[in-house]
């Protein structure tokens, strides 16, 4: 006998959306949403570094499933709901604050700064990327070639592909910070 449909439907739900608040740096300055990681295996949430994408890789699935059928569960949903309100928020900081930069904005990035514990830095690398009005990120194909050049150094060979995962994460912040007037 398998779990009845509807409890199996709000799990599934409940895990993607673990996985989309994993997938984007907020989380990294939301405390509940932190302690939801953490809660969900504190002995992962420390030997993977503080990571939520490392930690759902390793949990292994009857303890996620176990976790999220209980209070928890609940907590992830109304956490995953603050953080579709926030990316879906017109009321941005630049608007409010500097509305002189969502005109042309530019996103630098140095990696000699640490964004959080669990994203690898790797020195020597900086680049200032160009933001787009789409809602994909800039990726070589769409710049032009002076920016490529840019966006190459940011995603040198010295970088993994979960680094280039995280920049991908932060232009994506970075445009809905600032948003371009179509």
């Amino acid at each position: 006998m398998g779990m009845p449909k509807r409890p199996l439907l709000i799990m599934q739900k409940t895990i993607s959306a673990l996985k989309d608040l994993s997938n984007n740096l907020w989380w990294s300055w939301d405390t509940e949403a932190k302690q939801i990681f953490e809660d969900l295996s504190p002995l992962l949430w420390e030997r993977n570094n503080h990571n939520p994408v490392e930690l759902l890789r390793h949990i292994s699935n009857e303890e996620l499933a176990a976790r999220c059928q209980c209070e928890l569960g609940e907590r992830i949903l109304n956490v995953h709901s603050r953080f579709q309100d926030y990316l879906n928020s017109k009321e941005t900081w630049a608007l409010k604050d500097a509305p002189e930069l969502t005109k042309n904005p530019v996103a630098y990035f140095s990696a000699e700064f640490g964004i959080h514990e669990s994203v690898r830095i790797y020195s020597g690398a900086s680049a200032s990327l160009p933001v787009t009005t789409s809602n994909r990120p800039v990726t070589s194909a769409s710049t032009s070639s002076a920016s490529r050049c840019s966006t190459k150094r940011a995603t040198s060979a010295s970088t993994s592909t979960r680094m280039d995962g995280r920049w991908r994460t932060i232009l994506c912040s970075m445009q809905k910070a600032f948003p371009l007037k179509k």
